[in-house]
């Protein structure tokens, strides 16, 4: 259910640590098309991809589960590529005891699996097309502004089709320096051993982000 005291926030990846932190600030629970899954730079145009290019038969390849914003990397098999986005899915497929995807399951889960995307991929265009102003958020692991600056831009082109009034927030352990104005954002916050990320780092974030919007 969306918080209406908060404008539109969506996670943009690249693990789950974004969508948990803003459901936990916002108290908002609707889900968006980015929150669960991991998430390259490249796979985030995949939201415009055609439906039929999602999990397409025999499209896939289980690899190592490995995020930039959590410290840890397993062994092959714990998380699903679909080749077609490049996206990496590490809850939505069947795994036992030990943490890997059952691969005898993969084929017959992925027409449940591609209607669910789907629905949200579409939710989440709908979602940012109606709304006034749309706060996209990424965590990504990039040092400087200048290149901080050069992802902001490549995500307002990517989501300015769908609506003009976008602001972009990068948050990164590794910021050397912050860029804070109306429309765009490149906070540092710190890095933690655990997924969910460090809290205060992000309130202090929201805590920017939603200052400028006063």
């Amino acid at each position: 259910m969306l918080n209406n005291s908060f404008p539109l926030f969506i996670s943009l990846g690249d693990s789950c640590q974004t969508a948990y932190q803003i459901r936990r600030f916002t108290k908002a629970s609707d889900a968006y098309f980015f929150d669960w899954l991991i998430t390259s730079e490249d796979s985030i145009k995949s939201i415009y991809a055609k439906d039929d290019d999602f999990f397409i038969s025999n499209n896939w390849e289980l690899v190592e589960f490995k995020s930039s914003s959590w410290e840890i990397i397993e062994q092959d098999g714990m998380t699903l590529r679909d080749k077609g986005t490049g996206l990496k899915f590490h809850h939505e497929f069947k795994s036992g005891e030990s943490g890997f995807i059952d691969e005898s399951f993969v084929e017959q889960h992925l027409p449940t699996a591609k209607s669910k995307f789907v629905y949200l991929k579409n939710k989440t265009l709908n979602a940012i097309k109606n709304a006034e102003t749309v706060y996209l958020f990424r965590w990504e692991w990039i040092q400087n502004e200048v290149n901080a600056l050069e992802r902001i831009a490549d995500i307002n082109r990517l989501f300015s089709r769908t609506n003009k009034n976008i602001k972009v927030i990068v948050a990164s352990p590794v910021a050397n320096k912050e860029i804070i104005n109306g429309n765009q954002f490149f906070i540092k916050i710190n890095q933690t051993e655990s997924w969910q990320g460090d809290d205060n780092s992000w309130n202090r974030l929201f805590s920017i982000v939603m200052a400028q919007q006063k």
